[in-house]
């Protein structure tokens, strides 16, 4: 179980929630994608709205893990504040 925790969002900022699908999904090098490539796709990659974060996170997961095999489902979802 994860703990609880407490974090401040102010207007602009992007709450991004996604499922281990992503996070440990593997390219044919048998690397994780991990939660760090998330933050850093959308620290660089977003417009700053909820879609645009979400295309950015899957386009840049897709090109990570192509060719290997999927076996988990993926699910992700943003809010912009």
């Amino acid at each position: 179980m994860i703990p609880p925790f407490h974090f401040r969002l102010q207007p602009g900022d992007i709450l991004f929630a996604c499922s281990d699908g992503i996070t440990e999904a593997r390219n044919i090098e048998n690397e994780e994608y991990r939660s760090a490539r998330v933050k850093e796709v959308l620290r660089t990659a977003t417009s700053g709205d909820a879609r645009s974060a979400n295309e950015a996170v899957y386009q840049h997961w897709e090109a990570f893990t192509q060719g290997a095999r999927h076996t988990d489902d993926i699910s992700m979802v943003s809010v912009v504040i």
